[in-house]
């Protein structure tokens, strides 16, 4: 820390952002580059899915992540099927 400068403080990520980039990761690992390469579009990175993976194509990352977060919750108060 350099003098007369106050210290920064970062706020920690909410379980949400760390869920979100640990899915992330996963795709890549699992898919590579077929998702996010630079120059695709999504169009194409939906037809690469579908040949890849037809049960995920129809489905985008963000849609995983809202399901799971309210599966999480239903997880956290102990409701069906999670009790």
């Amino acid at each position: 820390m350099l003098k007369n400068q106050a210290p920064s403080i970062t706020e920690k990520q909410s379980w949400y952002d760390d869920i979100r980039v640990s899915l992330q990761k996963i795709l890549a690992v699992e898919y590579g580059d077929r998702y996010t390469a630079p120059g695709h579009t999504v169009e194409q990175a939906q037809h690469i899915m579908q040949e890849v993976n037809p049960s995920l194509a129809p489905h985008m990352p963000g849609e995983a992540l809202e399901a799971l977060k309210g599966q999480f919750k239903a997880y956290s108060a102990g409701n069906p099927p999670f009790d």
